[in-house]
């Protein structure tokens, strides 16, 4: 007569306990749940493809009073319009005002150019590279300074430049087309007595 073996104290039974029906719905729907919470990522959204809301008008009477803002705004709307008319050459406006002070100046050096133009030395220097590159611009070794370098243009920048220069002199005139020839030149000429200073006399 056989006997069954006597159970191990302290082990489990490998029949588990059915799990009930209702606590497995519950479980997949709290999964359901947060996979819905989980926000989709931006690329994922659907594109707005409304009408464009209107830009609404704001009351600017605060600042118009400000000279420096009136300013930084005719600025802004000058700098794009250059930007625009250089993009043809690939020639940012400070490239381009380089290229028109050395072909302006005998013996420029990289500091001259620095302190008239108000661009940091290590900025200038990626510039003045970049123009090398480009072959607008030489380098030669100043022959009373050898720690400094003089700027030429090359055949290239001088043809490059003048078709910029009459492009931008006949722009420049259209833009400011608001003004009489008279006007116009009061302006510069107050516009330059402010960032030079008011050591610059008046004419």
């Amino acid at each position: 007569m056989s006997t069954a073996a006597p159970r191990k104290r302290g082990t489990r039974s490998a029949v588990r306990a059915p799990v009930a029906r209702s606590d497995t719905l519950l479980a997949g729907r709290l999964r359901a749940g947060r996979r819905r919470a989980d926000p989709k990522p931006a690329s994922q959204l659907p594109a707005d493809t409304g009408p464009a809301k209107p830009v609404r008008a704001l009351d600017q009477s605060s600042l118009d009073g400000l000279l420096g803002y009136r300013l930084r705004r005719a600025e802004v709307h000058m700098r794009q319009l250059v930007i625009k008319a250089l993009a043809d050459w690939d020639i940012r406006p400070p490239e381009y005002s380089v290229l028109a002070l050395i072909a302006g100046n005998a013996l420029v050096t990289q500091a001259d150019l620095g302190h008239a133009l108000n661009i940091k030395r290590p900025n200038m220097v990626t510039l003045i590279e970049k123009l090398e590159r480009r072959g607008l611009v030489t380098r030669e070794v100043h022959a009373l300074d050898r720690r400094n370098h003089i700027l030429t243009l090359s055949e290239k920048g001088e043809a490059q430049l003048a078709d910029i220069d009459g492009l931008l002199h006949d722009m420049d005139r259209q833009w400011t087309a608001c003004w009489s020839a008279r006007e116009r030149q009061q302006v510069a000429r107050l516009l330059q007595r402010l960032y030079q200073g008011p050591d610059v006399k008046a004419e």
